[in-house]
């Protein structure tokens, strides 16, 4: 029997079977928030990488500067923003739907009649003042 104890600044999570381990390592790092965390640690170590080949390309006696931007552009950064731009869409589109919920919310609460128990001006009925007395038309 493996136990594992991660002590984090929030909870405390025991596994017990290692078969177990990756959907509870993945609960915990969703419950703290951390799983864009590891997709920009991924993100920085690429273009550490490939900032190592630009400098590479530069420095070597047969490479250029011109060589090494491109490196750096078309193997860093152009590929890195379109996977973080696709790879950041769920966490965008939940953004914009509790965004929009808390609007449906707000504007719900905003709706709701004032409770004064009086009608308001210009509706029939006690306290509507001669708004509500305007003479009928008469058939001819």
């Amino acid at each position: 029997m493996l136990t594992l104890a991660l002590l984090t600044s929030k909870q405390m999570l025991q596994v017990s079977d290692i078969n177990n381990l990756p959907q509870q390592y993945f609960k915990l790092l969703t419950k703290l928030g951390l799983r864009s965390f590891f997709m920009y640690l991924v993100a920085i170590a690429w273009m550490y990488v490939v900032l190592m080949m630009s400098v590479a390309e530069a420095a070597s006696p047969n490479g250029s500067l011109l060589g090494a931007f491109t490196t750096l552009v078309f193997y860093g950064a152009l590929p890195l923003g379109i996977v973080l731009y696709i790879m950041g869409t769920p966490g965008r589109k939940r953004a914009r739907r509790a965004q929009e919920a808390a609007q449906a919310q707000n504007s719900a609460a905003s709706v709701q009649p004032d409770a004064s128990g009086h009608a308001a001006p210009g509706v029939a009925g006690e306290g509507a003042g001669p708004a509500a007395d305007a003479p009928v038309r008469k058939e001819s």
